[in-house]
């Protein structure tokens, strides 16, 4: 089993089969990832981080941040660099590493005892060279392409993020619901092409 990334959906799965488990889409091993230059023309511009959250899956790191960008919407894990090259979970006491050669499923994962903390969109700044650097070297990552988002839904305190390659993405918000609705707004006025979806759910 080995973590790939998936060029239909833009996730980072785990591949035990031929098929990506997220869009059910064949993986061919062969076919190089795009480079930082394709993904960042893909990606466009860093306008604002939409919060912390939590997106629940087997073997791989949950806890991050989600960002709007112009090309989509961007979920980046908090991992955290070693010096030996590998990667830990950022949250985690003890966590365990990880490499594109070698890693160990027992990441992290739980929501409960999580405790929302303040949250200020503009106290993240990620530019667009370090969103693809991230997302290419770190593991975990998904881009959901605005032609590919079908909805995007604020329900209580998950995101909800229907895409048309993949299952329906559901993020647990760590940040407080009303930053999380606030970002999103701040969205719409930096890129009114957001607007048109702007989610259901307002608090």
């Amino acid at each position: 089993m080995r973590i790939v990334l998936c060029h239909t959906c833009w996730s980072w799965v785990l591949l035990d089969a031929e098929l990506c488990p997220d869009c059910h889409q064949p993986i061919d091993l062969s076919d190089p990832d795009p480079s930082a230059a394709e993904l960042a023309e893909r990606f466009g511009r860093v306008i604002c981080c939409l919060g912390q959250v939590v997106r629940q899956r087997r073997g791989l790191p949950a806890r991050g941040m989600l960002f709007g960008l112009t090309g989509g919407l961007l979920f980046l894990p908090d991992l955290q660099p070693c010096p030996n090259g590998a990667w830990i979970v950022s949250e985690c006491a003890s966590p365990p590493s990880w490499t594109r050669q070698r890693w160990w499923p027992f990441w992290r994962a739980r929501i409960p005892g999580d405790t929302p903390r303040e949250f200020h969109a503009s106290a993240v700044v990620l530019d667009g060279e370090q969103a693809v650097d991230r997302f290419l070297n770190r593991p975990g990552g998904v881009f959901v392409p605005r032609p590919n988002l079908l909805r995007a839904q604020l329900r209580g305190h998950c995101w909800i993020l229907s895409r048309t390659h993949g299952f329906t993405l559901r993020l647990t918000v760590l940040s407080p619901i009303e930053a999380a609705w606030d970002a999103w707004c701040a969205l719409g006025r930096q890129d009114p092409s957001w607007r048109p979806l702007s989610p259901l759910g307002k608090p």
